[in-house]
């Protein structure tokens, strides 16, 4: 566990990290208030996930919060604490892709993104990148560095 930090409100918050096995590739970061006596019993408050991608790229998964800890700033420093992680692992480019199921988040989403200084793009209708899957429809990128 790691102290997160506190929200906006003045909650303080831990993440736990969590990796299955040294070689997976899939790494899963909780985030517990830091009082809470049983962590794992429900679901986290909070949560990201990154799947290494090569030594330096690495794609980041959904982070979501619970409806009643949104706009409290839980999402801000989980991205910051994954931002941290990664760069400490010598990864150098974060990514995430935008799916159509969050469309109707879009204006959210960017806003996000884009004060924690992440590149926003949307597909165009012929961009090669949306053959992957219909429900791309973008991507948000980072090029992390030590602090």
């Amino acid at each position: 566990m790691y102290k997160l930090g506190s929200d906006k409100k003045g909650r303080q918050w831990m993440v736990e990290v969590y990796q299955a096995e040294p070689s997976d590739p899939d790494i899963f970061f909780w985030v517990w208030p830091a009082r809470a006596k049983r962590r794992g019993a429900s679901r986290p408050p909070a949560q990201a996930a990154l799947s290494i991608e090569s030594k330096d790229l690495t794609k980041l998964g959904n982070i979501t919060v619970a409806p009643p800890f949104e706009n409290c700033g839980i999402g801000s420093l989980l991205l910051a604490f994954v931002e941290r992680w990664a760069c400490g692992r010598g990864i150098v480019r974060l990514y995430g892709d935008l799916s159509r199921v969050d469309a109707d988040y879009l204006p959210k989403l960017k806003q996000f993104y884009s004060k924690h200084g992440w590149t926003w793009e949307l597909f165009g209708d012929t961009d090669q990148r949306k053959q992957k899957s219909d429900l791309i429809m973008g991507r948000v990128e980072k090029h992390v560095t030590a602090r």
